[in-house]
């Protein structure tokens, strides 16, 4: 029997079409499980993949942005600024004269020419030599407390500044006080109103002969610790129980080349006295104590103590130093 046309193009589609792949076996434990499972890794997996992978490259990034800068700071120079250029000082005594600093590339003429004050200034200028500099001397004292204007203009350059006027240098006050009993380990201290040395220079002050004279003489030296504050140092001590008088001659100068008035200022070191001595009922063989508030001189002590008995009678006595036992902390121990 002759096939039908039917099955006779079934089987030409069946011979033209290749043969399907051969389908491993699946064990029947696999074949309940769920395809998923079986055959394709679930989706959370691959996202933790993805995870890593895109942490790292960001980890990667930032390393070599990092190292980017790191390297890019390290080769920017610093920059280097001027110094600020100041026109005039911030403050001037009201006598003193005013220096000017010009900027580079004006000539003194020309600054003259063009230098002019608000409120105005009556007065003229000084043959001074100061490298870059003018000085004018008004003819009358500024006026204190109030500030003036200075204004250069030149072809060069135009510039704008302004001071404060001060009351001219003085010596405003000295310790320690009058009034006082000052310690014998007291420095004294003389303080200024205005400027009296160079901040840059206060060690190189120290070598200068100041007119100042400190009765009874007392060894020691003169130091600034600011540029208007001045301190004398004693070698040991100032003289215990004495009168002290400090004088500021004639021939201190400010730094504004002002001379300042001269100036006195008196002061006493703590006088002797005794903070204790034995009184009321007492053995006859205890000594009697006789306690200061600083030491004393044997010798000269001696004569001034006198011992009686009831009836007026003097009592020989023989005077010598205590000794007194205190606790020193550093140590820890009794010192006598």
């Amino acid at each position: 029997m002759e096939p039908t046309p039917a099955e006779q193009g079934s089987s030409v589609k069946d011979a033209a079409q290749p043969p399907a792949p051969a389908v491993p076996d699946i064990p029947e434990e696999a074949a309940q499980l769920s395809p998923a499972l079986a055959i394709t890794p679930p989706s959370s997996q691959k996202f933790s993949l993805y995870l890593v992978v895109g942490l790292l490259c960001l980890g990667v990034v930032v390393l070599a942005g990092s190292w980017f800068v790191s390297e890019r700071v390290a080769q920017t120079p610093v920059k280097q600024f001027a110094t600020t250029y100041t026109l005039v000082p911030e403050k001037i005594s009201k006598s003193a004269p005013i220096t000017i600093t010009l900027p580079s590339g004006i000539d003194e003429p020309a600054a003259q020419a063009g230098i002019t004050f608000s409120p105005a200034v009556e007065g003229e200028w000084q043959t001074e030599e100061i490298a870059h500099a003018v000085v004018f001397q008004p003819k009358q004292p500024l006026r204190s407390g109030v500030y003036y204007a200075v204004n250069l203009d030149t072809e060069a350059a135009q510039v704008s500044g302004d001071f404060y006027v001060d009351e001219d240098p003085e010596v405003t006050a000295m310790f320690p006080g009058v009034g006082t009993e000052a310690h014998e380990d007291s420095e004294i201290t003389i303080i200024f109103n205005r400027p009296m040395v160079p901040l840059t220079t206060l060690s190189e002050q120290e070598k200068i002969t100041l007119p100042i004279t400190i009765t009874p003489p007392t060894l020691g030296t003169f130091k600034w610790i600011s540029t208007r504050n001045l301190q004398f140092i004693p070698e040991t001590t100032l003289i215990p129980s004495s009168d002290y008088t400090v004088s500021v001659g004639e021939g201190m100068v400010s730094l504004d080349g002002l001379p300042i008035a001269p100036f006195t200022h008196s002061f006493v070191t703590r006088p002797l006295h005794y903070e204790y001595i034995s009184n009321g009922e007492m053995s006859y063989r205890a000594p009697i104590v006789i306690q200061f508030n600083q030491p004393v001189d044997l010798a000269s002590t001696k004569s001034q103590i006198e011992v009686k008995k009831s009836g007026d009678q003097s009592v020989a006595i023989d005077v010598v130093y205590g000794e007194t036992t205190y606790y020193d902390y550093e140590s820890g121990t009794y010192v006598t």
